[in-house]
């Protein structure tokens, strides 16, 4: 039975104060936890002359339009990425409440999308994205199998394995391929598990981006029969082209859990049968 409308209104509501907050908490992960530092302490600052910012000055998305983009206390620029994370997660967590066929599934997607938002960013920044993020995705993916088990709908979960099955080979195993057959005899290709420091999808270095994309595979399938397989051609074509030397192709890992969480909400209302 699919929610009423006025309990469609409310859980948007809700989602989307939740979102909000969630997304003001990703900007932090999105800094700090590449660069192994705690999430808590220090509280949040400015990163150009330190001052602590004050509850005001936290607000997610307000503040930065009330500043106009500039610390209240050096007068230097913000950087847009905060309110625009904000708002993407905000916008998420809504889109989730209002389309999806049932409430059932919103948290664990909710979840997964919120750590591959955070996992795009990360590799935006060419940094290795954390284990903790690819545990989260995964616990939101898993916990589908949960909301397949309440709602009698075991038959998904064959569809979100094969796409899981598709998104591991073409995240990890294919690019690693690759990189293989392009490394010269008796080297690691491009020095193991990065290029030039860059950590990719089919790297040793790059494994947790590749579980993200895994995660998302495996929920795409789970919303959508054909999902999980287009995902996973997103992310073989993005991750393959992202071994490339070029420099404006290394963000296309990243750009590959973007499009797979687009693509879970476009998934979302076309639902199994």
């Amino acid at each position: 039975m699919e929610p009423t409308a006025p309990a469609r209104a409310i859980a948007a509501v809700v989602s989307g104060i939740v979102g909000a907050s969630i997304g003001s908490f990703l900007n932090v992960v999105i800094y700090r936890v590449p660069r192994a530092m705690s999430v808590v302490r220090p509280r949040s600052h400015c990163p150009r002359c330190g001052t602590s910012l004050g509850e005001a000055e936290n607000i997610p998305v307000i503040s930065w339009l009330v500043l106009r983009g500039r610390c209240r206390h050096c007068s230097e620029p913000i950087s847009a990425r905060y309110p625009i994370v904000e708002l993407t997660t905000t916008a998420l967590f809504v889109a989730f409440a209002l389309l999806l066929r049932s409430f059932a599934p919103v948290a664990p997607l909710d979840c997964l999308a919120a750590a591959a938002l955070a996992a795009a960013m990360i590799a935006f920044d060419h940094l290795t994205v954390a284990r903790s993020i690819a545990v989260a995705a995964l616990l939101g993916s898993a916990s589908l199998a949960v909301v397949s088990v309440v709602d009698h709908a075991d038959h998904r979960l064959l569809w979100a394995a094969i796409g899981a099955a598709a998104g591991a080979l073409a995240a990890g195993f294919v690019p690693w391929v690759v990189r293989r057959l392009g490394a010269p005899e008796g080297t690691a290709p491009h020095g193991g598990a990065a290029q030039d420091g860059i950590p990719q999808a089919g790297d040793p270095g790059g494994l947790p981006l590749a579980v993200v994309i895994v995660a998302l595979s495996f929920a795409a399938g789970w919303l959508w029969r054909p999902g999980g397989l287009v995902v996973a051609g997103v992310a073989l074509v993005s991750c393959t082209l992202g071994l490339g030397r070029r420099a404006a192709l290394r963000n296309l890992p990243g750009a590959a859990c973007l499009l797979g969480v687009a693509l879970l909400v476009a998934a979302g209302p076309l639902g199994h049968n």
